[in-house]
């Protein structure tokens, strides 16, 4: 009997050890499941806080971004609306400021305060007019002046428009029948006809040094 107890004992001890063994084995295992899971957990939380703090600090650069361009394209645009404003205004003040020589060629009556005659009987010449107000016409040339009758030439130009501003007769109306010498280096004189109402005038012209050509005279032709 003594010997069939110890044996119960001992089975009874054995037993307790493996259930004690199985249970520390199934608590480890749930501490290490837990510690998993809370660590995991936290790392998972930290790497989402991580992304959107990312996410808004490329957010933050990106609408930084727009508005500094935002910024720079309207300044950009209100630059350039003034140039043009500033352009505009200067052509318009060109358009409405004429030249000189526009000014003469457009005046109403190049004939106001000039002294009139009438030509002499069997003359091709129907009136002479001269008029102290006249102006020389002014002029690109430099230096040493030489009168030159070639077409292609600035003097020639220059003679035309003298013709244009002494007769009223625009440039584009005239038709430069003549020019040729009168008398002196210095002295022209041309002929021309008004497209418009077909009439001539003979005109004669003197060279003012730095000042461009004058007119002296007109005499209408018959």
């Amino acid at each position: 009997m003594a010997g069939s107890r110890y044996e119960i004992r001992d089975k009874k001890r054995k037993t307790n050890l493996i259930l004690n063994i199985l249970i520390g084995i199934v608590a480890l295992l749930i501490l290490v499941i837990a510690s998993q899971l809370f660590l995991g957990g936290g790392t998972e939380q930290a790497n989402s806080n991580s992304e959107q703090q990312k996410e808004q600090s490329s957010s933050s650069k990106n609408i930084e971004e727009e508005t500094a361009e935002q910024s720079n394209d309207q300044q950009e645009e209100e630059k350039a609306a003034e140039q043009n404003e500033s352009n505009e205004n200067i052509e318009e003040e060109e358009e409405n400021t004429p030249s000189a020589n526009e000014e003469k060629e457009s005046s109403d009556d190049p004939f106001e305060g000039a002294t009139v005659t009438e030509g002499e009987a069997g003359s091709d010449v129907e009136q002479i007019i001269e008029n102290p107000n006249w102006k020389p016409i002014g002029t690109v040339q430099t230096g040493e002046h030489v009168t030159t009758y070639k077409k292609s030439s600035v003097d020639w130009k220059e003679m035309e428009k003298a013709l244009s501003y002494a007769t009223g007769v625009s440039l584009e109306n005239m038709q430069t029948l003549w020019i040729g010498n009168n008398g002196s280096p210095n002295d022209a004189k041309g002929t021309i006809q008004n497209k418009a109402d077909g009439k001539k005038y003979r005109v004669s012209i003197t060279w003012i040094d730095g000042e461009g050509w004058k007119p002296t005279r007109v005499e209408v032709l018959k």
